[in-house]
């Protein structure tokens, strides 16, 4: 239920949303979805790559939704988007703790396992060094009891 993973460096078109957690995901999904499939750009599309991604970025309800791009990219020859909300960026390698969970992600539901993350975290030998990352990996019409979902958080061993 609990995993720390060792993340390499990876590049990702986002985009910043501001409201609630499920709103920010879905006005932040179609955009990115319009850039990967080249609907406003004249070259080859993009492989569609899993899991979604959605960052908390402040307490004022901004928030972060992404897409990871293929390995074969490099900031410099991956298609610009024309939307100018559309940023590209490499994000670093770091650690993360992550609980992995199935069912339909309502916020009531990502905020307890957020909870529980945290509880975990506390218990290891690490500090928690960012805000909450949630994990969406299945299409909205996967039955909940089927949709893989993990709530995220940076980490450093307290040591370090």
């Amino acid at each position: 239920k609990f995993q720390l993973r060792n993340y390499d460096s990876f590049i990702t078109t986002q985009v910043a949303i501001h409201g609630d957690q499920n709103e920010a995901l879905r006005k932040g999904f179609r955009p990115l979805v319009r850039f990967i499939g080249a609907k406003e750009r004249s070259t080859e599309k993009i492989s569609m790559t899993v899991p979604v991604m959605q960052e908390k970025t402040s307490s004022d309800g901004t928030w972060l939704v992404s897409f990871s791009m293929p390995s074969k990219y490099t900031l410099n020859d991956l298609p610009k988007p024309r939307n100018g909300n559309l940023k590209q960026k490499r994000v670093p390698k770091k650690i993360m703790a992550v609980i992995k969970f199935n069912g339909r992600a309502t916020q009531e539901l990502l905020e307890r396992k957020e909870i529980e993350l945290r509880n975990w975290i506390a218990s290891q030998d690490l500090l928690i060094v960012g805000l909450v990352h949630y994990y969406f990996y299945n299409d909205p019409i996967t039955p909940g009891i089927f949709r893989r979902n993990e709530v995220l958080l940076e980490v450093r061993m307290i040591s370090q």
